[in-house]
Formats: C-alpha cells, structure tokens, sequence
C-alpha cells in the first residue's frame, strides 16, 4: 500500500482540520444498500484519517442482497466531499457523517 491513496492531501487536512475544530469523537460513514436504505458504521475520529487514505474493510454479504458470503470483502470508500458536522450541546459526543463507496476486496 506504499503509494495508493482515495484522498487528497488537501481533501484529508480539510476533513481533519474539521475533526479537531469542533471536537469530533465519531464519523458516521454511511452507504446506501439495494432499497435505498441507508446503512451505517460508526469509527472513531482516530480511525478517520486511515479510512481517508486506504478505506475501510467491511462485509459485504452483512447488507441483505449486495454481495454473496463467498465474494463478500469490499472496501468502503469515504466521500471527502460529503461531510456534514453533527455538532451537539456541550459535553455530548459530536460526530461527522460521510457518505461511502465500495469497491471489492481488502484492506
């Protein structure tokens, strides 16, 4: 994985800037599955900067009619385009959610 990244620097320091200026503990990365339904998994902000660069490992078959069990490992790809802060009252978690793509294999 020496030199393969889905994101731009400029892309990742905005994000991460974003992440550390409203405090944010949680990304909510978000795909939507065959019905239109919007599927969800929650990493924490450590995590974020890694799922920028490489994505994230997940199982495909887990979303009723996407992949087989077979041919289920896919990547999940954040949109760095797609961020919308969540930002709660003082002392509650604040989160950002992303919208996804997949590709097949693994991380």
């Amino acid at each position: 994985m020496a030199d393969f990244k889905l994101t731009s620097e400029e892309s990742l320091d905005t994000i991460m800037g974003l992440i550390k200026k409203h405090d944010i503990k949680y990304i909510r990365l978000i795909v939507v599955d065959l019905d239109g339904s919007p599927r969800a998994m929650l990493i924490p902000e450590y995590e974020m900067e890694y799922a920028l660069r490489y994505g994230i490992g997940f199982d495909g078959s887990s979303i009723a009619g996407f992949r087989d069990v077979n041919d289920s490992d896919l990547i999940a790809n954040p949109d760095p385009s797609t961020p919308h802060p969540h930002v709660g009252d003082p002392g509650d978690s604040s989160h950002v959610q992303l919208h996804l793509s997949s590709r097949r294999g693994a991380v």
